[in-house]
């Protein structure tokens, strides 16, 4: 090896090493990348409210490696039959902090409920948590409707001209209440859940594939909260002329179904 190669030769393995304080950051963080691990329930929540079609679920959520700050959580639901998608996005937190007992009596769970903005996984941390989500395009399809509706009752009710019976019977009602009897999305068959995360960090997510059935008798369920839509716009009607005595009972029909993991 002549003198011209030596210099090659040690000039490559200089500029070699100036690589490596960078090779081995990448190997670093990457040995170091957030892991959300979610561990669901065995049962899931489903309904259909005046909220709209509602799919609520129990989790446990760990972080390894490094503490992460989660701003959304999303479930993307796909009806095996049809290929229908519906993304629902957590509203609210139900945070499970204890139990308490009592002498005498079963547990009782201790626990916090807030809208779902954030939430901070520690590496510490065992957040057990009760997950109440939304179907997203029914909640900005209500924003918009209820905008409307609450701006025609204002001016009804400055004019003394707010009538129940017949703000109930108006075309901007009419509206509202087909609108949220459209969303009855649930459908005879198998859907399968997808989980997303937002996070402050790039993170991996570790989470079983879900999914739950339903059949005929549930679907049928679900549907006959349509009657309680109707008596809960009614109701809306009334409770803002504070004519209580004209509020009719309104149940809702919920149904618990067995999440199936793999």
């Amino acid at each position: 090896m002549d003198l011209v190669q030596k210099w090659t030769l040690a000039i490559s393995l200089v500029g070699a090493a100036a690589w490596i304080p960078q090779l081995l950051n990448y190997a670093i963080n990457y040995f170091k990348k957030p892991i959300v691990n979610l561990i669901p329930s065995a049962l899931c929540q489903i309904g259909f409210t005046e909220l709209g079609p509602i799919f609520n679920l129990k989790l446990a959520i760990t972080a390894d490696n490094q503490s992460v700050l989660l701003s959304l959580i999303e479930f993307d639901l796909t009806h095996e039959d049809t290929g229908a998608k519906h993304i629902f996005k957590w509203h609210e937190i139900v945070e499970i902090k204890g139990q308490m007992f009592i002498a005498g009596m079963s547990g009782q769970s201790i626990s916090h409920e807030v809208e779902a903005v954030a939430i901070k996984i520690l590496t510490t941390d065992f957040k057990d948590v009760f997950l109440k989500n939304r179907l997203e395009n029914h909640t900005e399809g209500v924003i918009s409707l209820d905008y409307e509706l609450s701006k025609e009752r204002r001016r009804l009710e400055s004019s003394n001209q707010y009538n129940p019976e017949q703000f109930y019977a108006s075309a901007i009602m009419r509206n509202m209440e087909l609108f949220m009897k459209s969303q009855m999305i649930w459908r005879k068959g198998t859907y399968k859940i997808k989980v997303s995360l937002k996070s402050n960090l790039d993170i991996k997510l570790i989470c079983p594939e879900m999914s739950f059935s339903l059949a005929d008798e549930d679907v049928l369920l679900l549907q006959s909260n349509s009657d309680s839509i109707s008596k809960y716009l009614k109701n809306t009607c009334y409770v803002t002329a504070q004519m209580l005595d004209k509020v009719e009972k309104n149940n809702w029909h919920w149904i618990t179904k067995k999440i199936n993991k793999s």
